[in-house]
């Protein structure tokens, strides 16, 4: 039972924190690693589209950011669990290791490039180049996402909900990539294939786990051609 005492959310308002970023990241961490093992929630307030907000983070806590954040926010994310309540810059989640992040508006370029765990999600739409040089995790775009997605992917799991832009899976080794809507092309090495229904079912697991509802039987799915 927790206790009523304690308040459920620790606030880190970015306006009064240093304004290096060095500083304003030490400091962030150090309050992070305080609510580890707690079952607080950390709020950053005033993110002020703050670019490289939790670069490097290991501290697995949950995490509400109020705002936008600008480039390579949680980049090398270790293990937070954290909700963006807008839009998030260019390489946002690149490198995460574990953990999730939830974007609630829109991504630029080269969300969730170089995953290898954990999982990324957009409720709107994502930039050019979502999901690149992926190792492992989910990546997935409830709207359209950017032209090359899945750009150099090498395992895990793309998930985009709308349409893709052109050369989908350009330079793909390895992994799956799954598409609801149009594309507008595909790279030669993928071929489209007909998933089956143990790939339906995975689908649905990892959208219902980001909270967006959606039917496997509407996707089409991509991998590399065998050789």
């Amino acid at each position: 039972m927790s206790d009523p005492t304690i308040p459920p959310e620790v606030v880190f308002d970015l306006l009064s924190a240093p304004a290096d970023q060095r500083g304003q990241r030490d400091q962030l961490d150090q309050v992070a690693e305080g609510l580890v093992g707690t079952e607080q929630t950390l709020l950053i307030s005033h993110s002020n589209s703050s670019f490289r907000l939790g670069i490097g983070m290991g501290a697995s806590i949950s995490i509400r950011v109020s705002g936008d954040i600008g480039d390579y926010g949680w980049f090398g994310n270790g293990g937070a669990v954290v909700e963006i309540e807008g839009d998030a810059g260019r390489n946002c989640g690149t490198a995460q290791e574990a953990g999730s992040i939830v974007v609630h508006g829109n991504a630029s370029e080269s969300l969730g490039s170089y995953c290898r765990g954990g999982w990324v999600a957009v409720y709107g739409n994502a930039g050019d180049r979502c999901g690149a040089g992926m190792v492992g995790g989910e990546v997935i775009v409830r709207g359209n996402a950017g032209n090359e997605a899945g750009l150099g992917m090498r395992g895990g799991t793309l998930i985009i909900g709308g349409s893709a832009g052109s050369n989908l899976g350009q330079g793909f080794e390895g992994g799956l990539i799954l598409v609801r809507g149009e594309v507008d092309s595909i790279a030669p090495e993928i071929e489209e294939f007909r998933l089956k229904e143990s790939d339906r079912f995975k689908l649905g697991l990892l959208m219902l786990k980001a909270g967006i509802k959606a039917s496997g039987k509407e996707f089409r799915g991509y991998r590399r051609i065998p050789t």
